[in-house]
Parts: structure tokens; C-alpha cells; sequence
């Protein structure tokens, strides 16, 4: 089972992505890395979705643009 988050970022710079479920409670934490600018898709894989509960997730994006922090949020379903 593999998820994909497609995200488009204009600037380089620190990129963190976080998992909450449907209660707001943060499950997990998937990326924090330095990104350059441009299109990228994150693929995850079996081993990095290990131990979430299936079902609908919110991945939050955060990242620096501008000197100030943005924010994108996305969906995945994990299925049974």
C-alpha cells in the first residue's frame, strides 16, 4: 500500500509534514527535511504508514515562503 502527496513549493527551504486523524491529534510525523523549489511527490510507503489507523488522515505541509510559515493541508484515506 503506498500514498502519494503531490505539493508544489516556490522557495527552497525546510519542509515539514505532519499526520493528524479526524480527532486533530497528531499520529505522525512524515518529513522534515530541507526541499528545493519546484513540484515534488512524496511517496509513501509501506513501511512509513506502519502502525496508522486506516481511514481518513490531514497531512499538514509547513514550510517557509517569504519569512513567513505556510501552511497546506491534504487528505489521505488509508484503506483496510
Amino acid at each position: 500500500q503506498q500514498a502519494h502527496l503531490q505539493f508544489t513549493l516556490l522557495e527552497g527551504g525546510t519542509l515539514n509534514i505532519k499526520c493528524y486523524d479526524a480527532l486533530g491529534q497528531e499520529v505522525s510525523v512524515l518529513h522534515q527535511s530541507w526541499q528545493a523549489a519546484g513540484t515534488h511527490t512524496l511517496i509513501l510507503d509501506q513501511s512509513q504508514l506502519a502502525g496508522l489507523k486506516k481511514g481518513l488522515l490531514i497531512c499538514r505541509l509547513a514550510y517557509e515562503m517569504e519569512g513567513k510559515i505556510r501552511y497546506e493541508s491534504k487528505k489521505i484515506n488509508l484503506l483496510p
